[in-house]
């Protein structure tokens, strides 16, 4: 599942950047046709956005906002973030409402909108408790798998491999099957396959800086609500309310008058605990040990 339901694109000069490094195909026009087909926007229609992919997209209101949030709004505005209404546009930065992949309450996840509706196919074969050993190479093209279940090693070919890990496991899986920097796989024994000396480097990291506090008497985030009844108000199947603890959509700044890869500001009103806090979370992607 997409976490926190932020059906959230990168900005497209992030893209662009890393077109610039030397890959086209990560460029915004490269990869903007692949957005558009993903995802059924249920509130915009334009040529950034799609309207027949499998997962739906909307920028939901529960209600009007507490005022706390419409404060947070003003004050965006009033330092100068210009409003955005679509921040998945081709100029996002602003302050606007983040879209989600929510619907009817529902966390739309991969296999909901991807999986469920193919599980008829005669050629689909869905299986857990397999452990993926390597990737096969024969003539430095991908033609399967070698796997273990059961306490049984055996082998899965197909025409195409899809190698989706994770950003942690995805460069592994390569180095166990001899695609990595030479001196590491050597180190271990690996026979090398193809010297790739960018698998698993340059991983970068998710930190976060929180500022919390308490809001003023007289302004509830819900306080009067305990934290269980709260909980399960905003995620029992069927609930008219935004599921995961997200409450209501929330404002977003990505205008950054210096270039910081991944920054974000947003204000969440979510996890709410009877003593009224609320949070004001700025997000950076810094590499590893900055």
């Amino acid at each position: 599942s997409i976490n926190g339901q932020a059906m959230q694109r990168g900005l497209p000069e992030d893209f662009d950047s890393w077109s610039a490094m030397g890959n086209d195909e990560w460029s915004y026009d490269k990869v903007l046709p692949f957005f558009r087909k993903s995802e059924h926007d249920l509130d915009i229609r334009d040529d950034f956005h799609g309207t027949d992919g499998p997962i739906p997209v909307r920028r939901r209101q529960t209600g009007p906002w507490p005022d706390i949030q419409k404060a947070f709004h003003a004050a965006c505005l009033d330092a100068g973030y210009g409003a955005v209404e679509d921040t998945n546009g081709p100029n996002p930065a602003g302050v606007g409402v983040w879209p989600s992949n929510n619907l009817n309450g529902w966390r739309m996840s991969a296999a909901i909108t991807h999986l469920n509706p193919m599980r008829h196919c005669l050629n689909l074969t869905v299986r857990g408790e397999v452990f993926v050993r390597k990737v096969l190479i024969k003539d430095l093209k991908a033609v399967g798998v070698e796997v273990e279940s059961g306490g049984e090693v055996f082998n899965v070919e197909a025409d195409r491999v899809v190698l989706s890990a994770g950003a942690l496991k995805s460069p592994h899986l390569l180095m166990l099957s001899g695609i990595g920097p030479k001196d590491q796989l050597q180190k271990f024994g690996i026979p090398l396959v193809h010297e790739l000396s960018g698998v698993g480097q340059n991983l970068m990291n998710h930190l976060s800086a929180q500022i919390t506090f308490k809001v003023k008497d007289g302004l509830s985030l819900h306080g009067d609500v305990d934290a269980v009844h709260f909980g399960l108000h905003y995620t029992s199947n069927g609930s008219s309310e935004v599921n995961d603890m997200l409450l209501r959509t929330t404002p977003m700044v990505s205008q950054r008058p210096e270039r910081v890869p991944g920054l974000r500001t947003k204000y969440l009103n979510n996890e709410v605990p009877p003593d009224r806090v609320a949070r004001l979370s700025v997000t950076l992607g810094l590499p590893d040990g900055s």
